[in-house]
């Protein structure tokens, strides 16, 4: 009897043992997660010139809760760097681990050299996480700092915790950038599954900021934005932000969709670009619309700050370049420009350009295209609709100009007028531009 009931004790702890080793080793099945044996642990991390590792053990009672958190950060890091996960006793003696789980970053220098260990001592949030890896990825991979420039702002690399005393402050104050902001509860199902997409946000575009508000802790301020369910994604756009102006985003949960949403509604606001040579010209005009200034180069300052005013009001996603009287003669003459500063609106993807007859000298209004009619042509507006080509002679690019004035084209167009005069009213032109050029 004794032997029997001692095998019985025997097969019940044994029972358990394996119980544990098996949840633990369900814990990241289907995921981006791999884990290692104790035999292959050493030949990956040397491989590796970064990877993130965690350890853990049978006795472990917060690894089952930690671990969605950490397929979250394997998904975030997918095809960047491996995300391990280990369940060996002489390895967590070798390298200090004192609890479970714990998180180690590893650095390789090859098979034949021990690699270097960062110990994370953090919070063990998403957040948290993702930030660590990224500020010691920055530090110590220089094959990878193409990805995670060091000196980007830490607002766009993360994602921001946005509470009731910071929101206005770091948002609605921020008038110069894009805000996509997600309105979640810890609890929601939907929420966790848009986490990874969420945390890629700021690694894929340093131009758009990215934060998230817990309505549960403040839900006074997802009621002013009237929060009804979640998650919800909100596009606060450059310029004025408040409420009424935001955009909720209801399309395809994955980031490269919400960013392609928050892009096209972009609004620039930054500085108009200095096209000094032809290359910077295609670069900065590459999209399908484009205005281009040619300011007097001893009356810079007072016309760049005319064209800041137009961009900042604008809201129309035109890419605003200039460059100096004089500076680019072909050019001019290209475009068949008399009188300075004017402004040529430009469609190099179709080869199309409208100018204007006259000079500028100050904004009166932002005309919108629904409010352009096709045969409206404002005064101060050339009507020559023009082909614009490129083509390499030996070693210079030359530009070639094919009227269009006997064809169908002019149909829509109404006959040249003389420009009037020096306070000519450029939003109209440009709205007129708009119209035309993007047809």
């Amino acid at each position: 009897m004794d032997v029997f009931f001692i095998n019985c004790i025997l097969f019940i702890l044994y029972s358990r043992v394996l119980h544990k080793c098996a949840s633990c080793s369900n814990y990241y099945t289907n995921s981006n997660v791999k884990q290692l044996s104790g035999d292959e642990f050493l030949e990956n991390v040397k491989s590796n010139s970064l990877s993130v590792v965690e350890f853990q053990n049978d006795n472990c009672s917060g690894c089952k809760d930690f671990s969605s958190v950490y397929k979250n950060l394997a998904s975030v890091f997918e095809n960047l760097l491996p995300v391990f996960s280990v369940n060996d006793d002489t390895l967590s003696t070798k390298y200090g681990v004192m609890s479970f789980p714990s998180v180690k970053l590893f650095f390789g220098k090859g098979p034949n050299s021990e690699p270097e260990v960062v110990d994370f001592k953090g919070d063990k949030d998403i957040q948290s996480l993702v930030s660590f890896t990224l500020k010691n990825l920055n530090k110590h991979v220089k094959n990878k700092a193409s990805k995670f420039k060091s000196n980007t702002d830490e607002a766009l690399r993360n994602v921001v915790n946005l509470t009731a005393s910071n929101f206005k402050s770091t948002v609605l104050d921020d008038t110069y950038s894009q805000w996509l902001v997600k309105f979640y509860a810890p609890w929601c199902g939907h929420c966790k599954n848009l986490e990874p997409e969420w945390m890629k946000l700021p690694m894929m575009s340093r131009g758009v900021k990215v934060g998230r508000v817990d309505c549960t802790v403040y839900q006074q301020l997802c009621a002013q934005f009237k929060v009804q369910g979640y998650p919800t994604i909100l596009l606060l756009n450059k310029g004025e932000k408040s409420p009424k102006t935001a955009v909720n985003y209801q399309g395809p949960r994955r980031a490269k969709d919400i960013l392609d949403f928050a892009k096209s509604r972009d609004r620039n606001l930054v500085p108009p670009a200095h096209a000094d040579s032809l290359s910077v010209l295609k670069d900065k005009c590459s999209g399908p619309l484009c205005l281009l200034f040619f300011i007097p180069k001893a009356s810079k300052e007072e016309h760049l700050e005319t064209v800041d005013k137009l961009s900042r009001r604008s809201t129309t996603p035109f890419n605003y370049t200039y460059a100096l009287v004089g500076e680019h003669e072909q050019w001019e003459r290209a475009f068949r420009l008399r009188e300075f500063p004017t402004v040529v609106g430009l469609n190099l993807a179709k080869g199309v350009f409208l100018s204007m007859n006259s000079t500028f000298s100050k904004l009166l209004c932002i005309a919108t295209p629904a409010n352009t009619h096709r045969r409206s042509t404002p005064a101060c507006c050339s009507c020559q609709l023009a082909i614009l080509t490129v083509f390499r002679k030996t070693s210079t690019l030359s530009w070639v100009l094919f009227s269009l004035a006997r064809s169908p084209v002019r149909s829509f167009l109404s006959t040249s007028k003389t420009g009037t005069g020096p306070s000519c009213n450029i939003s109209k032109c440009i709205a007129h531009t708009l119209h035309n050029i993007k047809s």
